[in-house]
């Protein structure tokens, strides 16, 4: 993804999209591992409840545009698609 405009997919492309057995799970807790600078493993934790802004870096080449995305996490989900 990269933006608010996005035209890989078509219409029908999303109407495609099968959920399996209809469910969506809800999490309380995003663990995200990565990997540092001098290679070494760690993890970052997104908490809705708790600390749910984030900066992301942003693909915007343009100079005039923000490097960073600012967001809040409004909510942790996951389906099998």
């Amino acid at each position: 993804f990269d933006g608010d405009t996005h035209t890989s997919f078509t219409n029908n492309d999303g109407n495609s999209i099968r959920i399996v057995n209809q469910r969506i799970y809800g999490h309380h807790v995003l663990r995200m591992n990565y990997m540092t600078y001098d290679v070494r493993c760690d993890y970052n934790i997104i908490n809705p409840r708790q600390h749910a802004f984030v900066m992301v870096k942003s693909p915007e080449t343009d100079p005039d545009t923000h490097l960073y995305w600012y967001v809040q996490v409004l909510g942790i989900y996951h389906a099998d698609v």
